[in-house]
């Protein structure tokens, strides 16, 4: 019964990335979620099996200040990997520029 629970469970993951937040969302019945900006990421891992790199799925792990997030079977994991570590760059870039912005503004008045 646990191994047809897990396979469940597997099957509704949900992994989300927008260009300020990452959304996910594990389980059917008892259900985990995570919805986080992008600056409160401390880590992204992937954990990938033999089988995992032949078909191009594996582990992330999210590591926040608060958690660990773990979302099992995602397809193309590395390539989430990327986008997300890219996603928080320009998000921070964002924040600086926005930042210098309302600096420049207030020196102004």
């Amino acid at each position: 019964i646990k191994a047809i629970a897990k396979t469940i469970e597997i099957c509704k993951i949900e992994l989300s990335l927008t260009n300020q937040r990452v959304v996910g969302r594990v389980g059917v019945v008892k259900r985990n979620t995570m919805d986080t900006y992008l600056d409160k990421i401390q880590t992204i891992k992937v954990n990938e099996s033999f089988f995992g790199r032949l078909f191009k799925y594996g582990e992330v792990i999210i590591t926040t200040a608060g958690s660990d997030y773990h979302f099992y079977a995602i397809k193309n994991a590395n390539e989430f990997k990327k986008k997300a570590m890219s996603e928080i760059d320009a998000y921070q870039d964002s924040k600086i520029a926005k930042q210098a912005k309302a600096l420049a503004g207030a020196m102004k008045e």
